[in-house]
């Protein structure tokens, strides 16, 4: 598009993307492991049900926020890859 590439933030653990969440800098899609980190009074959680994967994921929101309709493209594509990539690890 001929946009120069920006580097964004990067966490390498779950709990700070909770918590910038939390802080209502964005949302994120994170696996049902983190879901006893995110009381529903404070976060919105819905889960990715549609292409269905064999791990389940929730998008988490902060309560009363929404994501924009920029990245509801950005969350299908998400779940398809999370689709294609879990549906081709070996279950245990």
């Amino acid at each position: 598009l001929g946009r120069q590439i920006v580097p964004g933030q990067v966490c390498n653990s779950m709990l700070p993307v909770v918590s910038m969440v939390a802080a209502g800098l964005g949302s994120a899609i994170l696996p049902s492991m983190i879901m006893p980190s995110c009381p529903a009074s404070k976060f919105r959680l819905r889960w990715l049900s549609s292409p269905a994967t064999q791990l389940p994921f929730y998008q988490l929101t902060k309560k009363g926020h929404h994501i924009t309709p920029l990245a509801a493209p950005f969350v299908r594509t998400l779940t398809e890859v999370i689709t294609r990539v879990c549906g081709a690890q070996p279950s245990a």
